[in-house]
């Protein structure tokens, strides 16, 4: 939920974290501030960013207990 400027996602279906994300797959989408978003399990995303110069403080909800080991990063090396 960006609080006070809009952001970009970058997403990606759900695949075994095993075989990485699917990289031809993202798709990067704009989020008016104000605006939430709900990502099922296992969708890959990157942390939102601003399409403009000015920093945005967004709101992140977890289920309840989810803790570390429910995510993991992943390096993608540039094609």
């Amino acid at each position: 939920l960006p609080l006070d400027n809009d952001v970009l996602i970058h997403v990606a279906p759900a695949t075994p974290i095993d075989d990485g994300p699917p990289l031809d797959k993202f798709r990067v989408f704009s989020v008016p501030k104000g605006t939430l978003v709900v990502l099922r399990p296992g969708v890959w995303h990157h942390a939102p960013i601003t399409p403009n110069d000015k920093p945005a403080n967004t709101l992140i909800v977890l289920p309840e207990r989810t803790s570390c080991t429910a995510s993991r990063a992943v390096t993608v090396l540039p094609w």
